[in-house]
């Protein structure tokens, strides 16, 4: 092995303190920020890149909406997005491609901070989303897949 190459015990990296490790970020942080009036700035992620989610992140935005109405990605691409958020500790939201039960339940599968519901219209889309969100928040089951516990 080339001199250069070689590492020695004062250039290990340092143990990892689990206080300080990267963890899923507490959903309620986003909440009680947004209902203490505070000015939070996020960003719209149109493409399913776990690289660019994870760029986000660092870049220090208050939350990303992980895009799944006009973004290019689905359900599938969209679980390494969060993950990669979630390395960062940054929130991220889910914008549904539509606003059913079916698609909402899905996206509480992966585990993200909040749901974006597209497309609300009327009194009576008003109306189901809030039904789903209420159903969301009380009968909410996370799947293997999600990055939460």
């Amino acid at each position: 092995m080339a001199p250069a190459m070689m590492s020695s015990p004062a250039s290990s990296p340092p143990p990892l303190d689990p206080d300080s490790a990267p963890l899923s970020p507490e959903p309620r942080i986003l909440k009680s920020r947004l209902v203490a009036g505070e000015t939070l700035y996020g960003l719209f992620l149109l493409c399913s890149s776990p690289t660019l989610a994870e760029i986000t992140g660092l870049a220090g935005y208050n939350y990303v909406v992980v895009d799944m109405e006009h973004g290019s990605g689905g359900i599938v691409e969209a679980l390494p997005c969060l993950r990669a958020l979630a390395a960062t500790r940054t929130p991220a939201i889910l914008r549904l491609p539509k606003l059913s039960a079916a698609w909402a339940k899905k996206a509480l599968d992966l585990g993200p901070q909040g749901l974006m519901f597209p497309m609300i219209e009327s009194p009576d889309a008003a109306e189901t989303s809030l039904l789903l969100s209420a159903l969301a928040k009380k009968f909410a089951i996370f799947s293997l897949s999600s990055p939460r516990p």
